[in-house]
C-alpha cells in the first residue's frame, strides 16, 4: 500500500455512504504484548468497523489515573509493517511493534479515534499500536505505557 493512499484515508472527511464503501469488512487481530509504566496493567487497543458510515473506530483503553497519577494523553501510531524495537527507557519489555508512519495524539478525555475509509481505498493490512502518557506528582515523573499491536486488514 502506498503512502499517498494512507494520507488520503486519514485526511478524507467527506461523508461516505455504505454503497460507496469499497471495503466490505475489516478484521482486527492483536499481536505482541503491551507494557505498563506506572500501572501494572498495560493499556489495550481495539477496533471496530461500521459499514453504514464506512468508518473504523480505534479505542485506546487505558488506566484513567488515581491519587497522584494522572492520564495526560492517549496515542495511536499507524504503520505499514510490524516491527519489534526494544524501548528500554519506557520499561522492561516495552517494544515498538510497528514501523510508524504517523502518530495521532488524543486528549486524555478522548479514548476513540474514528476514521472514514475513502472510496477507492485499496484493501490490505495496516499495523497500529497505542499508548498512554501519565504524570505522577510524587517524584514529578512522566511515564508512557504501550498497548499490544493491532493488525487491521481491510477486506
Amino acid at each position: 500500500m502506498r503512502l499517498d493512499k494512507i494520507a488520503l484515508a486519514l485526511a478524507c472527511m467527506a461523508p461516505i455512504s455504505a454503497a460507496q464503501c469499497a471495503v466490505t469488512d475489516v478484521a482486527f487481530e492483536p499481536y505482541g504484548t503491551g507494557c505498563g509504566a506506572v500501572v501494572s496493567q498495560a493499556p489495550s487497543l481495539s477496533g471496530s468497523f461500521e459499514s453504514s458510515t464506512c468508518s473504523v473506530s480505534l479505542t485506546v483503553d487505558a488506566f484513567g489515573g488515581c491519587c497522584n497519577t494522572f492520564l495526560t494523553f492517549r496515542l495511536i501510531g499507524l504503520g505499514l509493517a510490524p516491527d519489534q524495537v526494544p524501548l528500554p527507557f519506557l520499561g522492561t519489555g516495552c517494544d515498538l511493534l510497528i514501523q510508524p508512519l504517523i502518530f495521532v495524539a488524543l486528549p486524555p478525555s478522548q479514548d476513540t479515534l474514528k476514521l472514514r475509509i475513502p472510496p477507492g481505498m485499496p484493501t490490505g493490512t495496516l499495523y497500529l499500536q497505542g499508548g498512554a502518557g501519565y504524570f505522577t506528582t510524587i517524584g514529578m515523573t512522566r511515564d508512557t505505557a504501550l498497548t499490544q499491536g493491532l493488525r487491521v486488514t481491510l477486506l
